[in-house]
């Protein structure tokens, strides 16, 4: 267990923080660069566990690759491998194992994918059993996860017939298929994206040579802004986000400020501070959707509740699917903050009056990366917390405790 806890400085002070490089970008172009080594250059990407994980296994052309937590970076895979033909075992564990990926199957068989089970159908683990595959015509499910039709369309113009998907059910999480089809295209690849599917052409090699540097991540963002208005002191300093990001989590300035965040200069460097320590006088609830940008409601969530702000948020309904089912732990953990109401089939969380109390929040991570982070950020209010374990935000956010221990959180080792 760990003990979280904050020691400020006195006095108004600003800090330089280093935000990781985006994951989600990192992972998109390492399968483009996979597909096209002789033309596409990354000169940076991320170092989270997710995107190593994916590096090494695209420098593997058989044996077993074992994604563990890794759900994004199998999910790409599994496609990239599947239209490839690559007769490779690829297995997950943990959670990883039982996130949704059954729609995605489905999908590259109606394109003539063939695996080897060794459990139930359509679940991992597995092995590649087909050819490369020509490509044609699908039909895919991303009512629950974007993530699938993402999968398909990065490998879509290694295939010969290119791909051409018809989209079943309303899509989550749009910008980060708008993410893709930016970065596609900025790396010269033709296609088609609207509301009801996607058409991607073959392309055999990429139009000109290209070297392309990762910024860092919008979404990371979120833990910065949780902190300001959660301690209601100090400034931030960021660098390396483009105001113009194809990062659809560039929104999350506008939801922070809804909790006092302050935008005091953007430019070349990002700076963040905080108008109020307190929201007492607002007009509540307040009623904000994230279906765009879920997790990013997870930080905002947790701040609210620390600050007192009762609010209904929506927009939450592929939360149970991620690494854990974040919509329950969050229910869990913020009912030691707040009166805390879930309602998993209309993916909408109510936070209510604030619970006072003294005593120390313990905080179950389930082993998930936002999570930590968010509960570990709840000492800025002032609480001691006691977090299950936090070495899981390796998976997203390495340096997450050298960063925040320069702005006076305390992280030890306790029983």
């Amino acid at each position: 267990m760990i003990e979280v806890s904050f020691h400020p400085e006195e006095g108004e002070t600003i800090h330089s923080l280093q935000l990781p490089i985006s994951k989600s970008i990192s992972n998109r172009l390492l399968i483009l660069q996979a597909q096209y080594p002789q033309h596409l250059l990354i000169d940076r990407h991320s170092e989270s566990t997710d995107t190593e994980i994916l590096k090494a296994a695209l420098q593997k052309k058989s044996e077993t690759v074992d994604f563990g937590m890794a759900g994004t970076s199998v999910r790409f895979y599994l496609a990239y491998a599947t239209i490839k033909g690559i007769p490779i075992r690829i297995d997950a564990s943990g959670r990883g194992r039982e996130r949704p990926v059954q729609a995605l199957f489905q999908a590259l068989r109606m394109l003539g994918g063939t695996w080897h089970f060794e459990g139930e159908e359509d679940h991992f683990p597995c092995r590649v059993i087909n050819g490369p595959l020509a490509g044609g015509d699908v039909v895919i499910d991303t009512s629950v996860s974007s993530q699938f039709a993402t999968a398909l369309m990065l490998s879509a113009p290694i295939c010969p017939k290119g791909i051409r998907a018809e989209f079943k059910g309303k899509p989550s999480s749009v910008p980060y298929l708008e993410l893709t089809r930016h970065l596609m295209e900025e790396v010269g690849l033709s296609l088609e994206l609207t509301q009801d599917g996607f058409s991607v052409p073959h392309q055999r090699v990429l139009p000109d040579k290209c070297i392309l540097s990762v910024e860092r991540d919008w979404s990371s963002v979120a833990f910065v802004a949780q902190h300001l208005v959660s301690s209601g002191r100090g400034a931030i300093r960021l660098e390396g986000l483009q105001e113009n990001s194809p990062q659809g989590d560039r929104r999350v300035l506008e939801y922070f400020e809804k909790l006092g965040l302050e935008v005091r200069s953007k430019g070349q460097f990002l700076t963040l501070g905080s108008l109020v320590k307190k929201a007492e006088g607002r007009p509540a609830p307040l009623r904000l959707d994230f279906s765009g940008c879920p997790d990013l409601s997870m930080s905002w969530a947790t701040a609210a509740a620390a600050l007192g702000m009762e609010a209904e948020l929506s927009g939450l309904h592929t939360l149970p699917g991620k690494e854990s089912d974040r919509l329950a732990a969050l229910g869990e953990g913020l009912g030691q903050l707040a009166e805390v109401a879930v309602l998993p089939g209309e993916g909408v969380l109510k936070i209510g009056k604030q619970k006072k109390n003294d005593q120390p929040v313990l905080w179950n991570t389930r082993d998930d990366h936002r999570l930590a982070m968010c509960g570990a950020l709840i000492a800025a209010s002032g609480r001691i917390v006691h977090l299950s374990e936090l070495d899981s935000v390796t998976k997203s956010f390495p340096n997450f405790m050298a960063q925040f221990g320069q702005l006076g959180y305390r992280f030890k080792s306790c029983e």
